[in-house]
């Protein structure tokens, strides 16, 4: 190996280095970031408690005085995450030239870490926001979630203490409802609620500054980065590099793995990357030196519709993050261009061309499926044209080439709307019934057609009377259905009270035995199940059915969330995916 080989094989090695480094210093950052957070919250609480008269109450001739507190302290906080960010972002760029300091480069590095610190600061981004406004808004949005918590508590238990007062000068007892808010202007209480309201949630001030934080920390590395690499003399560009924390697919695959440029999967020329592609993200871009790029990789160039049209419904999903866009790349009209372009700004568009948008209905080639087709193994006694639909949306998205004969037949039984019969002991399937009365009979059947695929698909590899519970290949789907929102949500009320006091000031009684009947795991992959086949299938009337009882959970009119939304059920679906790729049901 040669001086100017073994230079480069270094600068890789202090590539690989320097990331792992920068995990670190994002790590570190995002735990300063929740100290001062946290820090302030305390503060802001105890400012709250010594408000509070001698029966513990924040009235409101002490609110004003207050806020007025609690704004000095977000003030303060504000200085302090600005002085952190920083410092964290000049460490991030000096990270990124690291990787060049032994490379004999005949550059000034530092000048290039200063130019990557003020890039961050001065880059107008495409909202027209700069580094300032951004923190500017997150300091503002911290003072109006705090504000308004603590008005809103003194305000409602003000009134709710006056409304109490009118009930027992009449001889009356004080509703339940009213005691309630009378009891939200206590000290404690609005202590707790403020310092959530700072602390917690997916849109709070606190998770907005780590989105930020981790944003411009990345970009200050990669900038600083780019620039080092670009100064070298075999240098081709930058490979666009997954982080390993990457898990869910998303416009970064794309990004990664397209040879757009006939230099390699993911390689493109110095001012040409798309990194960073969106914020929080933790992808990384490596140096490629212009011996790397193989004559495939030259004769291997395609563009980004291309390279989509190649990939599985889910990948196709994942990147452009829309149904109705997938749908516009299977009938030919989405454009390289509007790949990132929302979907409602695209939707617009279309209808002014006289694309019809409401019929843009997924249709899913082929190819997509693998295998003997499931319709195979299923015959309609009843219902014929809902089965046929049904089957037709299944065969579209999987294939299978195992199953025994099973029927569907009709029941009028009021005690379930469809049904799965097999017995145990024989290994045997029945029949599936559905009802007259279900107002979702595709729905339902594809529910019922899940459990014939969990219960009869993989019994000959073992003694699986429902391979969802105990399979191997399941393992990576129990994981995601155990940490989606509405299976936590059925979690957590078979370990809280019996009896749950509505806003009408009633009480609903939980049914431990069907939460428990819910969430049984065979169970669990049929709702997913059908879910799946119901985003993915093409059938209009299985879709309509979805959205209508995701609705239905959504406002309150179903008590336990069977079935999940649209964000919520997005990594159940890969793993799906990839349950029915790797068993060959799927390419």
């Amino acid at each position: 190996m040669n001086r100017r080989t073994a230079a480069r094989a270094r600068i890789k090695r202090a590539s690989a280095k320097a990331q792992v480094k920068l995990r670190r210093i994002d790590a570190d950052s995002q735990n300063q970031l929740i100290e001062v957070y946290s820090a302030a919250r305390d503060d802001i609480q105890q400012q709250i408690i010594n408000s509070a008269d001698g029966g513990g109450i924040v009235r409101r001739q002490a609110m004003q005085s207050l806020l007025v507190r609690v704004n000095q302290r977000l003030d303060s906080l504000s200085a302090s995450r600005d002085a952190l960010l920083g410092r964290n972002i000049r460490t991030a760029a000096d990270n990124g030239l690291s990787a060049f300091q032994d490379a004999g480069l005949s550059i000034n590095l530092n000048n290039i870490s200063d130019d990557a610190v003020r890039l961050v600061a001065h880059q107008v981004a495409e909202d027209g926001l700069q580094l300032s406004d951004r923190l500017w808004r997150n300091q503002l949005h911290a003072k109006e979630v705090v504000g308004r918590s603590i008005q809103n508590a003194i305000i409602q238990g003000h009134s709710a203490s006056e409304a109490a007062r009118n009930f027992i000068a009449q001889g009356q007892s004080v509703p339940l409802d009213i005691m309630r808010r009378e009891g939200a202007a206590k000290a404690t209480s609005i202590a707790k609620s403020t310092g959530a309201q700072l602390m917690t949630g997916k849109g709070s001030p606190l998770a907005n500054a780590k989105r930020l934080f981790r944003t411009e920390i990345n970009r200050a590395h990669g900038e600083a980065y780019k620039a080092s690499a670009q100064q070298h003399p075999d240098a081709i560009g930058t490979r666009f590099l997954l982080s390993p924390q990457h898990r869910e697919t998303d416009i970064c695959d794309m990004h990664a793995k397209v040879n757009r440029y006939g230099l390699g999967a993911g390689v493109y020329p110095f001012g040409k990357s798309p990194w960073p592609a969106h914020p929080n993200t933790l992808s990384f871009e490596v140096i490629v030196f212009k011996d790397e790029v193989s004559d495939a990789d030259k004769s291997g160039k395609e563009d980004r519709l291309q390279w989509l049209g190649k990939q599985t419904p889910g990948t196709q999903e994942g990147v452009l993050a829309s149904r109705k866009k997938r749908a516009a790349l299977q009938a030919g009209v989405l454009k390289e261009g509007q790949i990132s372009t929302p979907w409602a700004v695209l939707k617009k568009r279309y209808q002014r061309q006289g694309i019809d948008v409401d019929n843009l209905n997924i249709k899913v080639g082929p190819a997509a499926a693998v295998g003997k087709p499931v319709s195979a193994a299923v015959s309609a006694q009843s219902y014929k044209a809902v089965t046929k639909d049904v089957l037709a949306a299944i065969d579209r998205v999987h294939g299978d080439g195992v199953l025994p004969s099973i029927p569907v037949k009709r029941s009028s039984s009021k005690k379930f709307e469809a049904a799965y019969r097999h017995i145990p002991s024989q290994r045997r399937p029945v029949e599936v019934l559905v009802t007259s009365h279900t107002s979702a009979k595709e729905f339902s059947l594809a529910h019922e057609l899940g459990h014939f695929i969990d219960n009869q698909a993989f019994k000959a590899e073992g003694k699986y009377l429902w391979a969802s519970a105990d399979h191997p290949d399941f393992e990576e789907w129990r994981q995601a259905v155990a940490g989606s929102k509405a299976v936590q949500n059925l979690v957590s009320m078979t370990r809280g009270p019996k009896k749950i006091p509505m806003a009408d000031g009633f009480e609903y009684e939980v049914d431990k035995k069907h939460l428990s009947y819910l969430l049984q795991a065979h169970e669990i992959w049929a709702r997913s199940y059908s879910q799946f086949i119901a985003q993915r299938g093409g059938s209009a009337a299985m879709s309509d059915q979805l959205q209508r009882w995701v609705a239905r959970e959504r406002t309150g009119q179903i008590n336990y969330t069977s079935q999940w939304e649209e964000q919520d059920f997005k990594p159940i679906a890969k793993a799906i995916e990839a349950l029915f790729i790797k068993r060959g049901w799927m390419q």
